[in-house]
């Protein structure tokens, strides 16, 4: 049965999905924006030497903390610039707390509890697009789940108190050194849920247990002083803006101020990108929220739901939302349906779970029209009326509606499919999912995503076309920092630099507005029209008029 009760077999599955994650890491080019953005922060700090407040080529200073970035820079240095250097930082965390949360299923219940739990979250689709993301946030998830898994161990008796609270208070520490104060503020809300459910309220009579959380307390008070009090005395006001007020403060209000952005979205788009998620392991649900409604998932599971509860209310609370937000909370899921699955009966399959080729053809196909009917079906009718404005942003969110239903009907199909109180079963199910939604994503996405790839051929064609030595300026406003990163030399940014370069990269839409005669040299084909940004030289030796900021 795929050797699920050997102990061994959670480390084979950890290394499977190291070599799957590695896998076509530089075929698609690093997004224009947010994955740019690290990689230009990285070269600051390698290149520029400013390891301690890096900032972006137009000036900013990084709003979150060095952690990944001086990794990358790092791994940059040794092993060059470029996309595997970058994402494979994320990559080496993932598989961290792949490994972590193997550790903590094996303390969990049966032999087979870390297989589920490590084949869940590998398969997660969240959990495997930002393994291969060049980002902080699988850095901040890793640190967030070895120090919650740490909890959890002494919560279940099998990690003495000191241990525990070391454990959590440099976990959590670096955690902040990831992402800044969510680091903190993500397990403390796990961390209290649980305290007041299981002291009914009365969390003062926790005696025993104050003096460790005391401990973990300076300790991750200490390490996050070794980059916010060397940064506050050397950025001052701007890094107490741009590194704490605009990031974890304005940002989660919904307010833009600053280079922070609101990020606002409706109500239900966690929900819906959550069960998106679960779409190669939706076979486990059913079974493992009836398991977990009838209090049969084990002595973990209140304290795994309550690192899913504390987690949620941080994010709800938020107005910002991003899918990505949802990582912290991969690991404690994966641990609770593995939990609750685990124990079940093993045994031979049954019957009807033969036919799993035809259930996963029916899947697919329910899939394709569920895809299409999101895409093209008419919402409503055209008037400006509040109704019309909520059907607008169900349409804007089509796609991951349908994700979401292919989730809840997959595991329909295999709820019947399948016996309910074997292991086995649901075991093979989500082998099968996962097995198939790994691969699709490394082997076949992402190389027909990259043959899409448009800054690296726009500076592959046009680069050469500016002489050695010539400045070149991004005339404002620029899009996103994809051609400072992939152009061969270092970009000017700024009204004064774009005053006088001869060589500009200028929005297409904008070209009609430049105050002098240009020649185009070539056009980046973005995927928005108002994107387009072309290469021109200034004709002529007139002098430009000095731009302002505004």
């Amino acid at each position: 049965m795929f050797g699920a009760s050997d102990p061994r077999m959670w480390r084979w599955l950890v290394a499977g999905f190291a070599v799957a994650y590695f896998a076509n890491l530089g075929v698609m080019e690093l997004t224009p924006i947010d994955e740019c953005r690290s990689a230009l922060i990285a070269r600051d700090m390698s290149e520029g030497g400013n390891w301690l407040l890096p900032r972006t080529p137009d000036g900013y200073l990084s709003e979150k903390p060095p952690v990944y970035y001086g990794l990358a820079a790092v791994a940059s240095r040794v092993f060059g610039e470029g996309e595997w250097p970058m994402r494979g930082v994320s990559v080496l965390f993932a598989i961290g707390t792949l490994i972590v949360v193997g550790w903590i299923a094996t303390l969990l219940g049966p032999p087979w509890t870390p297989t589920i739990a490590v084949v869940v979250l590998g398969s997660n689709l969240l959990f495997m697009s930002w393994a291969r993301t060049a980002m902080v946030d699988m850095a901040f998830t890793f640190f967030v789940a070895a120090g919650l898994g740490a909890y959890v161990g002494a919560r279940l008796k099998k990690i003495d108190l000191w241990s525990a609270a070391a454990l959590c208070g440099i976990a959590f520490g670096l955690a902040v050194l990831s992402k800044g104060p969510l680091g903190l503020a993500f397990p403390g809300a796990a961390i209290v849920i649980d305290l007041l459910v299981t002291t009914r309220g009365r969390f003062w009579k926790r005696s025993p247990v104050w003096v460790p959380a005391a401990a973990a307390a300076v300790i991750i008070v200490e390490i996050s002083l070794i980059w916010y009090l060397p940064g506050v005395i050397s950025g001052g006001q701007e890094f107490l803006h741009t590194s704490l007020l605009d990031e974890n403060v304005y940002m989660p209000l919904g307010l833009s101020h600053g280079i922070a952005g609101s990020h606002t979205k409706p109500l239900w788009y966690y929900p819906t990108r959550q069960l998106a998620a679960f779409l190669p392991t939706a076979a486990l649900l059913p079974e493992a929220i009836r398991r977990m409604f009838r209090r049969e998932a084990g002595p973990a599971a209140p304290i795994l739901g309550a690192w899913i509860a504390g987690g949620f209310l941080v994010l709800f609370a938020a107005s910002n939302k991003r899918w990505h937000y949802l990582l912290p909370l991969q690991p404690a899921i994966a641990l609770l349906l593995a939990a609750a699955i685990a124990p079940l009966e093993s045994g031979r399959p049954s019957p009807l779970f033969r036919n799993s080729t035809r259930i996963l053809g029916a899947a697919l196909a329910l899939a394709a029209v569920s895809v299409a009917v999101c895409a093209f079906l008419n919402f409503g009718p055209s008037d400006p009326s509040d109704s019309r404005r909520l059907l607008d942003l169900i349409r804007n969110h089509r796609g991951w509606i349908a994700l979401a239903s292919c989730s809840l009907a997959w595991a329909g199909i295999l709820m019947f499919a399948v016996r309910r109180d074997r292991t086995s079963d649901l075991l093979r199910a989500i082998v099968i999912a996962a097995l198939i939604a790994v691969p699709f994503r490394t082997l076949i996405y992402d190389p027909i995503a990259g043959s899409e790839n448009r800054m690296r051929p726009f500076v592959e064609e046009t680069a050469g076309k500016a002489p050695p030595g010539a400045v070149v300026a991004a005339w404002p406003p620029a899009y996103g920092y994809g051609l400072d990163f992939y152009w061969p030399t270092r970009l000017e940014r700024g009204p004064a630099a774009a005053s006088r370069a001869k060589y500009l990269l200028v929005r297409e839409n904008q070209l009609s507005t430049l105050p002098f005669p240009i020649e185009v040299l070539g056009v980046a084909q973005f995927s928005a029209e108002s994107r387009r940004t072309a290469l021109v030289r200034r004709r002529g030796s007139a002098d430009v008029p000095p731009m302002t900021e505004d």
